[in-house]
Order: C-alpha cells, then structure tokens, then sequence
C-alpha cells in the first residue's frame, strides 16, 4: 500500500504557492510586535492588581486564576464568529482599543482606590484576549501563505510566552520595589500599583496604529 503525500497545492488550497511582499512581511512583524505588546501589558497589568489586594487586605489571588480562564471558555464560540464574520485586521485594531480603554479603566479605579472596580478591568483584559488570540493566528496564513505557516506560528508563540512570564515578574518585581520604598503602608500600596499602570496605559497607544500597517 501507498501513501501519498498531499501538498497544498494538490489539495486545492489557494495559499499553496503564495509568495509574501514587503507589505505582507511588514504586516507580519506589526502583529508580532502588537501581540507581544498586548500580552505583556496585560500580565502586567492583571498582576499589579494581585499583590495590591494583598497589600491592602483583599485576596484576590484565590480567583484570578478563573478570571482569567474564564473568558476564554466563554467567548470562545463568540470570538471565533466575530473573526470569520470581519476582517482580522478590524477585529485586532478594534482589540487594541479595548484594551486601551480598559487599562484606563483600570487606572482610574485604583487612583479612586477601587480594588472591585479594577478587578473587573482584569477580567476584561481576559475577554479582550479571548477577541485577540484567534485574530492574531489567522492573519498568519493571510499574511505569508501556507508556506511560512509553520514558522510564523512557532515564533508568534514563543513570544507570546515570553511576553506573558516578562509581564508576570515584571509586575511583581516593580510593585514590591515601590511600594517598600515609598514605605509599605496601605496608602502606598495604592501609589506602588498606579504609576506603572499609567506607563502601560501610555504604552498601549502605539498598538492601536500599528494595526493599521496591515494590509487590508
């Protein structure tokens, strides 16, 4: 008995001989670098807000966790209509505004010192991820084709995973150092968390236009 083995091209797939230009490429390392971004701002962000709650009295660790997953058992289906129903490069524009927009949420109500208000910033963070990771995967064989499938994948991954461990010890390694320098109360801890969450707000602008390198 013999097997075959099928290309793209002998299985009809239109992608098979796709060559990317500049354009594509360019298109390739915007969302490579927005993906990074995004997973790094929102790590850091949600663990800001994990020892904070220590910090002031409220134990929040024990269901971060189902926060975070909890989106993407949720809005899965959802997120999977949304990105076949519009454009990639709407749906991963549109998520970079979100998050914008949620990190000033978030932001906002630690400056009010609203740790429930902050925590549902957290949680929307998830949700916006829940919108962005299968845009993000798609653009890959849009982007360069079937060819370069493989290694656009392997490479987006491995720096999400980066990104997200470097967001994780990031934040806590910056909450500790301020808010022991700034003394160690309660009050502080509040101080400790909102000028990094301001830098991440700042930071996130960026990624809204890189969406726009994108080809439409």
């Amino acid at each position: 008995m013999s097997e075959t083995l099928h290309t793209g091209k002998e299985c009809g797939d239109p992608l098979a001989d796709f060559k990317p230009g500049p354009r594509e490429w360019a298109g390739f390392w915007s969302v490579m670098i927005q993906q990074t971004q995004n997973a790094f701002n929102d790590k850091m962000a949600q663990f800001l807000l994990v020892p904070l709650g220590a910090a002031v009295g409220i134990a929040v660790e024990s269901y971060a966790g189902i926060l975070i997953a909890l989106p993407f058992v949720l809005f899965a289906p959802l997120a999977g209509w949304v990105n076949d129903r519009f454009s990639k490069r709407t749906v991963l524009i549109g998520s970079a505004i979100f998050q914008l927009v949620v990190l000033l949420w978030i932001t906002v109500e630690v400056m009010q010192h609203r740790l429930v208000g902050a925590m549902s910033g957290f949680f929307l963070l998830a949700v916006q991820s829940a919108f962005f990771s299968p845009a993000k995967i798609g653009l890959n064989k849009e982007l360069l084709g079937t060819k370069h499938l493989g290694m656009a994948s392997g490479l987006q991954q491995a720096m999400a995973m980066l990104a997200i461990l470097a967001g994780q010890i990031a934040a806590g390694a910056i909450f500790d150092s301020r808010w022991k320098s700034l003394g160690g109360s309660t009050e502080m801890a509040w101080q400790a968390a909102l000028v990094p969450l301001i830098i991440l707000t700042i930071a996130a602008v960026p990624a809204v236009f890189m969406g726009w390198i994108l080809p439409p």
